[in-house]
């Protein structure tokens, strides 16, 4: 079972926890050093807040921001489509990867009936975004234009639930499982550009995060 949490629900508590304090995010930043752009991104719900940041704004909320984040955490079904990526990628059809595009498509059309109820938008386009470049990485006559592109389009992606992703420092930040797989598809497009360097580093690293991180 798969877990995701209610990012923008949690953001608005944590917005209203501050205002509560009589905070303003600039003060906020003045006590703690977080940044107000972090803070803005986090009561917006558009990124997942780490815990050591949530660590430090509960010396000024004067509450445990870790446990009320556990409060918008939900059990969703969204890693059957996770299970079938395993498959896609063992038998090479890029059929299977656009049913599997279409299919989530369709899943999250209707707001008010989709997995956007119980995932947070950017996990299902970060997803969407991994299929579509999974489905050019097997493309047989792939140009140099479309694998930069693809690596820029990844970077991106990972952007999107990990704050201030630098693919030059990708050491320094921490993943979870499926976010390693999106790694490990930047270090295979390398690999087609001949970039064995940064391909095998990137690989390297990931297959070690792998096993740290069962």
């Amino acid at each position: 079972m798969t877990y995701s949490y209610d990012l923008k629900k949690f953001g608005e508590e944590l917005r209203a926890i501050r205002k509560k304090c009589r905070l303003t995010q600039t003060n906020v930043y003045e006590s703690t050093g977080v940044n107000t752009d972090t803070l803005r991104r986090v009561e917006n719900g558009m990124v997942f807040p780490k815990n050591d940041t949530l660590d430090i704004l509960s010396r000024v909320y004067k509450c445990d921001l870790n446990i009320k984040l556990q409060k918008y955490r939900m059990k969703i079904e969204f890693h059957m489509y996770y299970k079938k990526i395993d498959n896609i990628i063992m038998n090479n059809d890029i059929s299977l990867i656009n049913n599997l595009i279409n299919e989530l498509n369709n899943s999250t059309k209707n707001r008010d009936n989709s997995l956007l109820n119980v995932m947070n938008k950017s996990e299902v386009e970060q997803f969407k975004i991994f299929l579509y470049s999974t489905k050019d990485f097997f493309q047989v006559d792939i140009d140099d234009t479309i694998i930069f592109q693809n690596i820029e389009k990844l970077t991106n992606c990972l952007a999107l639930t990990i704050d201030n992703f630098n693919l030059k420092k990708y050491k320094n930040f921490s993943y979870n499982l499926f976010e390693i797989r999106i790694l490990v598809l930047i270090s295979l497009f390398f690999e087609k550009i001949k970039d064995y360097e940064s391909s095998t580093k990137i690989l390297v690293f990931s297959l070690e995060y792998f096993i740290m991180n069962p």
